[in-house]
């Protein structure tokens, strides 16, 4: 066991205390991270899609609720609810539109109308919204800090989202796939894993004086 006397012990603690800081420098850099969001962030969710016909009932032909737009029926239709919010600690100004390409949220179902598009206390937003096919583009628009956009949408069938962006500097993520909870968790592992470094630091300053 000479590796644990004299020199060798020296080696060893300061090789596992260099490991420690970096993997503390490592945990501080993520813990950052997660405690302070980026300065411009955008969140999107697929808020809801409710089906507005019950497709047993077309089936048996009894009871069925019937859905027309400008007299035309309507064979599976979707009231949808997308959301977006500005979840960064700056606001989004329309220059962060890279040459004016508006957002695109993209349903992959035909839609039928673009029924609401609303900023909350700031009101409307339907025109700076266009319908083109299977997607609704939004922008470029101011979005507030904290602001959120809500769209409602009637769909012919069962949406799934998809989210393209052509942003300067503006992240997009998903909305829920890193909350609170999640970042709180990361923060506790990461704070001990910070404070591992720290201790590490001073064996290393005892071991090296």
């Amino acid at each position: 066991m000479e590796v644990l006397d004299g020199k060798g012990f020296n080696v060893v603690t300061i090789v596992l205390a260099v490991v420690a800081l970096i993997l503390g420098g490592i945990s501080t850099y993520y813990a950052r991270k997660a405690l302070f969001p980026p300065k411009r962030q955008l969140s999107y969710l697929l808020g809801g899609a409710t089906a507005l016909v019950n497709q047993a009932g077309l089936q048996t032909g009894g009871g069925a609720i019937e859905v027309r737009r400008n007299g035309v029926l309507l064979t599976d239709p979707y009231l949808v609810v997308v959301e977006i919010k500005n979840s960064g600690r700056h606001a989004i100004a329309s220059e962060q539109f890279d040459r004016g390409r508006p957002l695109e949220l993209d349903l992959n179902v035909p839609i039928v109308e673009l029924m609401d598009a609303n900023a909350g206390e700031h009101g409307s937003v339907m025109d700076a919204c266009v319908v083109s096919a299977t997607f609704v583009s939004f922008g470029p628009e101011l979005i507030r800090r904290s602001q959120k956009v809500t769209f409602t949408v009637l769909t012919e069938g069962s949406p799934e989202l998809e989210v393209r962006d052509y942003f300067v500097d503006v992240k997009m993520r998903k909305a829920g796939t890193d909350g609170p909870r999640v970042r709180l968790m990361r923060f506790i592992v990461e704070a001990a894993a910070t404070g591992s470094g720290a201790a590490a630091a001073a064996a290393l300053a005892r071991v090296l004086s």
